[in-house]
């Protein structure tokens, strides 16, 4: 039960473009409107002439309908919800399960206001059933082909950034110090800008990674990381990459993507960053020193 709460909570990927949120309700809505024209379903080869065609479709606008309800206004009502840094596999299966049952409501609804003999007039747990029958699919496999598009593309766009030729950065002079203090000025801790590795905030904490012989050195403030990030304003080799993290872009040699985002590697640190998916994608490149 652990594992599969874990699982639940494992960050995921899911595509929160505009384009993304537009191909999808279409391109369900359609595939749903050929679906029950095509095999006719669910008695809908009782009905008489094209009606069936004009119940089909009708359903069709329902798919698209609902789709623009979960991509489009629940992400508006829902912000922190639909956080894309805090996306995982439990939220992406709740939007699908959500979707699936507003389209067996509607789509009921639909059917007892229909004036055409013979369309379908179960029970809404009957409706709910043909939605999950005809939806999973399609939903799997948009979800599969998505994830391998946007996985090639970041890939490709990683690929030629470690191959590019590095962002010029103007470096702090040798032996240039900076004082990073707590939120209440008690303590204070001075470092050499060019030993600076990394920083990570846990609440109202930061450490600080600083390069020493064998490996790194943590010291810890009591502060916040937009406030180290406000200090550390004047040396543009200093970058917040993620609400967690900020970064000495003189240490990191690679970046790699993936559907989830993108990730920095560096020989010093012993795991990898992770990029946040809002940093604007043209300023990627400040990022990485392949030099």
């Amino acid at each position: 039960m652990n594992f599969f709460f874990s699982w639940l909570k494992r960050p995921y990927f899911f595509n929160h473009s505009i384009k993304y949120r537009l191909i999808v309700p279409f391109a369900s809505g359609l595939f749903v409107f050929l679906f029950l024209c095509v095999f006719k379903p669910f008695r809908l080869v009782e009905l008489h002439g094209n009606n069936f065609v004009f119940y089909s479709f009708g359903v069709g606008v329902i798919v698209v309908g609902v789709f623009f309800i979960t991509l489009f206004i629940f992400p508006i009502l829902f912000k922190g919800y639909f956080n894309p840094d805090r996306w995982t596999v439990g939220k992406s299966i709740m939007i699908v399960a959500i979707s699936l049952a507003l389209n067996g409501f509607f789509a009921r609804l639909y059917s007892l206001s229909s004036k055409t003999e013979g369309v379908p007039t179960e029970s809404l747990s009957v409706f709910l059933l043909y939605s999950i029958a005809i939806g999973t699919l399609p939903a799997i496999l948009l979800c599969v082909v998505d994830e391998r598009v946007t996985r090639k593309k970041r890939e490709k766009i990683a690929l030629r950034i470690n191959k590019g030729s590095s962002e010029i950065k103007d470096p702090p002079k040798p032996g240039t110090t900076i004082s990073l203090k707590s939120e209440n000025n008690k303590e204070e801790l001075i470092v050499l800008i060019s030993d600076l590795v990394y920083l990570t905030s846990e609440g109202n904490y930061v450490s600080v990674f600083l390069k020493k012989e064998g490996g790194l050195k943590e010291a810890v403030l009591r502060t916040t990381l937009t406030k180290t990030t406000i200090d550390l304003n004047a040396y543009k080799n200093m970058v917040r990459c993620h609400k967690s993290y900020v970064v000495n872009t003189n240490y990191i040699k690679k970046i790699h993507g993936n559907a989830r985002g993108y990730v920095l590697k560096s020989p010093i640190i012993p795991f990898e960053i992770p990029v946040s998916r809002g940093f604007p994608k043209g300023s990627l490149k400040i990022l990485v020193n392949n030099s």
